[in-house]
């Protein structure tokens, strides 16, 4: 299961990293820093929150994160983990964490090359929307969606769907910018 977040490291800088491997003991991490074996850190996960670790080792293309949780924070992940796997096995199913709106609206998305185009939203909720495209961007990559700071989460037969980095207050500005119906 690969989750996308954002690792700390002692002195507070936050870099963006991804699962590669995750299990209640620990987790493999690709990251774009260079970290050092025992070196503390935070890992903030979608979906999961943030874990408590300390670097155990580097593997190709990341590092093993041992992670230190109490019994019930370790009782927790294992629920968690364990609810997303299911979820994630069911054909057609995705992981959504907030309503969506069903949109019919044109939205500037900038794709990080200086390269500004419309592309039409079909859904939009407060934590990221699903856009309309034939091209697909690599999962990962950092976008810009009517402005707003988002990441490439998920491809989709209409296109490809995005987490905002910081989600917005509301979704009146969505409903004034074009078409919307609960969905």
């Amino acid at each position: 299961m690969v989750l996308f977040g954002r690792l700390m490291r002692a002195d507070k800088r936050e870099y963006k990293c991804q699962t590669l491997e995750l299990a209640v003991g620990g987790l493999v991490l690709a990251s774009d820093c260079r970290l050092e074996i025992g070196e503390s850190v935070v890992v903030y996960l979608d979906l999961l929150g943030g874990v408590d670790g300390r670097v155990a080792r580097k593997v190709a293309g990341g590092y093993v994160i041992a992670i230190n949780a109490t019994p019930r924070r370790r009782a927790r992940l294992i629920a968690q983990i364990q609810e997303l796997a299911a979820r994630l096995a069911l054909p057609g199913q995705h992981i959504r964490r907030h309503r969506r709106l069903m949109v019919s609206l044109g939205l500037e998305i900038d794709d990080g090359n200086g390269c500004l185009t419309i592309r039409r939203c079909l859904n939009i909720s407060v934590s990221g929307a699903l856009i309309e495209a034939t091209e697909l961007p690599p999962l990962g990559t950092s976008i810009r969606v009517g402005g707003r700071g988002a990441r490439v989460v998920r491809h989709e037969v209409r296109g490809y769907a995005v987490t905002f980095d910081e989600p917005v207050a509301s979704l009146d500005w969505a409903v004034r910018l074009g078409q919307c119906y609960r969905a």
